[in-house]
C-alpha cells in the first residue's frame, strides 16, 4: 500500500497529518527512499504503527525477525 493510501484510508488530508505541511506531506508521499524516522512519524500520524520484519529469502523457513516496532 502506498503512503498516499494508508492516509487516505484513514480520511485525513494532505493538509491534516499532524507535525507535518502539506508540502511536507506530498514530498514524503511521491519519494521513492525515505527515512525510517521520518516513515514512523508520518505513520504514527496518520493513526498507524509500523512494524519492520526480517524475513528469511527462502520459503523453507516462516520465521520472522521483529527489527523495529514503533
Amino acid at each position: 500500500m502506498k503512503l498516499a493510501e494508508l492516509r487516505q484510508k484513514q480520511g485525513i488530508k494532505q493538509t491534516d497529518v499532524d507535525g507535518f505541511s502539506q508540502v511536507s506531506v506530498s514530498r514524503i508521499e511521491s519519494r521513492s527512499d525515505i527515512k525510517i524516522s521520518t516513515l514512523v512519524d508520518y505513520v504514527h500520524a496518520c493513526g498507524f504503527d509500523v512494524e519492520i520484519k526480517a524475513v528469511p529469502k527462502k520459503k523453507k523457513n516462516k520465521e520472522e525477525f521483529v527489527l523495529l516496532r514503533a
